[in-house]
């Protein structure tokens, strides 16, 4: 079976899980969280639709990232975790500072970055969010936890989804460098 077909099961698995469990929490949908659904509001008819479409942009976005692409890499070898990130974007990494004030001159590399991201964020997002959903159906201790704290609790759930995913993809390629055909890969971590 092809890496696009078994990502898109476990996205489209990971996306029935945070409807059903949405539909356990608000059957109406009046409690939706979704912000884009909430800003075009509807019914249950509108949020499928919305995620079928979202599902498939996904998979767009992530088609090229289903694995490491080491011609993404920076050619120099030996570079530190730093660097690597750097050398993903830029073709002389020169330093975060420089960072800030370019452009990156790499083809194609911001979209491999944010595919990438995509790749891990998405399908984390919709576990993250059907398991609050669920815990919100199950325990009177996290439904006034999350009531209690909201939009806080709500946020923090959701942020910390993309820290987790860039750390996944950085470990991923990071990995992948280091075992690269040069054989020199990631030289240290403080470098």
């Amino acid at each position: 079976m092809n890496r696009l077909a078994i990502y898109a099961a476990l996205l489209i698995a990971t996306t029935v899980w945070d409807l059903y469990t949405t539909w356990l929490v608000t059957p109406d949908l009046e409690q939706e969280l979704n912000p884009l659904f909430r800003a075009i509001g509807g019914a249950w008819p509108a949020l499928l639709l919305e995620q079928a479409f979202f599902t498939v942009v996904v998979l767009w976005l992530v088609r090229g990232c289903l694995k490491v692409n080491r011609s993404r890499h920076p050619i120099q070898p030996g570079l530190s975790i730093r660097y690597f990130m750097l050398g993903l974007l830029f073709k002389q990494p020169e330093g975060w500072l420089r960072l800030l004030f370019r452009v990156p001159d790499r083809p194609g590399a911001v979209m491999y970055v944010i595919g990438s991201v995509t790749f891990f964020a998405v399908p984390l997002a919709h576990f993250q969010a059907g398991i609050s959903n669920w815990l919100i159906t199950q325990s009177e201790i996290y439904r006034f936890w999350f009531n209690d704290n909201f939009p806080w609790s709500w946020l923090g759930l959701t942020y910390g989804v993309v820290p987790i995913s860039i750390g996944a993809f950085l470990v991923r390629d990071c990995t992948a460098y280091r075992h690269g055909s040069s054989g020199q890969g990631l030289v240290s971590l403080r470098k």
